[in-house]
């Protein structure tokens, strides 16, 4: 009897113990919680290890949008993660192994975050490029370095390999602070070198870097020569954006054009987009991304896997696309109408678009789509948009998942294509070294043109 009472015992303990790490949030979802990690060095468990990776690889398998695009086995590739996951020494290594499975998805809203506290320990060299004519030149580098590696330097490989193949091996910029990368620079007068550059942690602010950082200005006005008017929009993500933009419609309107910048614009609120596009399209309406999610139901899955058992009846060919994941859920652009009393941009109008165009500001451009009074100038945008679920995973860790799928209102794809400009323009390096803004100088030919 005794016995008996230790085992029930051990039941309820062991019960207790579950109960206990489970949370309903305010939104009713219950969740596992783990205490948060706050060293870098800190261990996890093997179920914590593999309950992370199994958490993304089911959200993945119900929610992900581009399976198509990826073309891969991803129930074997979760398979092969496992050893992998397991032989990570500290959370540190796990992350690094979660974000390699997240980047197989091959999407710009499917990641894995890396949580604030890594900073302290993990960095990268303080040195930044920029990519012109697939070449990279050094654009800001530690000032200490700045005789022996002067801006406009040419990079040509890390550890003897190109940046390609380096990030195709798993490589990272990021490493752990004092760990060295060896990068190989091409001098302007031709001279190669190579040179072994520490990492250093991204909470350091010890190495100034040159030119110095500089907080971006989510929002920038100004007067060009010949009276055209420049506005730079850095974000979306302030809803002072549209205010400001209001506030300086009456100066734009007394020039001879206007010139939207948001050629490092990395998204933000596709409804703070909406309120400054509403002032510049010649429209009456304008119409936003179509868009399209995956269907989970249990029911008609459960249908469709009757034909497992050799049935071809009508019904279970119907559920087949929900028991192979592949039902969908279609929705056409949102119609937002304007207001006769919104206050519209006259002038002529030229948007600088390029790579590091993104998210909510790619769905600026789609909303102006067919406004002929707009040209886009520039290169083609980043073609990654859409919606990401976001959830939590062991020790603190956060990812996401794009389960939304957007598109032009007619169908025509821009994720992973990217918004064609109407005028493109091809940044040499002559222009680059010289400090010509090819974008700028063509929108301003063309307004000087028309």
């Amino acid at each position: 009897m005794k016995k008996l009472l230790l085992i029930v015992f051990g039941v309820f303990l062991s019960l207790q113990a579950v109960t206990q790490i489970v949370e309903t949030k305010p939104n009713g979802q219950k969740v596992f919680v783990f205490n948060k990690a706050q060293s870098i060095y800190d261990t996890l468990t093997p179920e914590a290890k593999i309950f992370g990776l199994s958490t993304f690889w089911k959200e993945a398998s119900y929610n992900f949008v581009f399976f198509d695009k990826v073309k891969l086995n991803w129930d074997s590739l979760y398979y092969s993660y496992l050893p992998k996951v397991l032989a990570a020494k500290n959370i540190y290594e796990y992350s690094k192994i979660l974000d390699q499975f997240a980047k197989k998805l091959n999407d710009g809203h499917t990641s894995i975050y890396t949580p604030d506290f890594f900073w302290r320990d993990i960095g990268r060299p303080r040195m930044q490029w920029d990519v012109v004519d697939k070449k990279r030149f050094v654009s800001r580098i530690d000032e200490t370095l700045l005789n022996e590696i002067p801006l406009g330097t040419e990079l040509l490989a890390i550890d003897d390999l190109s940046f390609e193949d380096f990030a195709a091996k798993g490589n990272s910029l990021n490493g752990i602070k004092g760990t060295s990368l060896t990068f190989s620079f091409r001098a302007k007068d031709g001279r190669e070198f190579k040179k072994e550059l520490p990492r250093v942690a991204g909470k350091d602010h010890s190495v100034i870097s040159y030119p110095p950082l500089k907080p971006a200005k989510e929002f920038e006005f100004k007067i060009l020569a010949k009276n055209i008017s420049y506005v730079k929009i850095s974000t979306f993500e302030n809803d002072g954006i549209p205010t400001q933009f209001r506030k300086e419609i009456p100066r734009i309107n007394t020039s001879v054009a206007l010139i939207i910048d948001v050629r490092e614009n990395g998204g933000g609120n596709t409804n703070y987009a909406i309120a400054v596009a509403q002032h510049l399209t010649n429209k009456q309406a304008m119409v936003g991304s179509a868009w399209k999610t995956r269907i989970h139901k249990a029911a008609n899955k459960a249908w469709g896997s009757s034909s497992v058992f050799g049935d071809t009846s009508e019904w279970t060919k119907r559920n087949l696309q929900f028991l192979n994941g592949n039902e969908w859920e279609y929705h056409p652009g949102d119609t937002i109408e304007i207001g006769k009393l919104v206050e519209k941009v006259k002038v002529p109008i030229f948007i600088l678009i390029g790579e590091k165009t993104f998210s909510a500001a790619e769905d600026f451009l789609i909303l102006l789509d067919g406004s002929n009074n707009i040209k886009l100038i520039g290169q083609r945008t980043a073609g990654s948009s859409g919606q990401p679920l976001m959830f939590e995973l062991p020790y603190g860790l956060m990812a996401r998942i794009c389960a939304k799928r957007d598109t032009y209102p007619d169908g025509r794809d821009f994720i992973g294509v990217g918004i064609k400009p109407d005028i493109y323009v091809k940044r040499t390096v002559k222009d680059y070294r010289n400090g010509v803004d090819s974008e700028l100088k063509t929108a301003i030919d063309a307004v000087n043109n028309k």
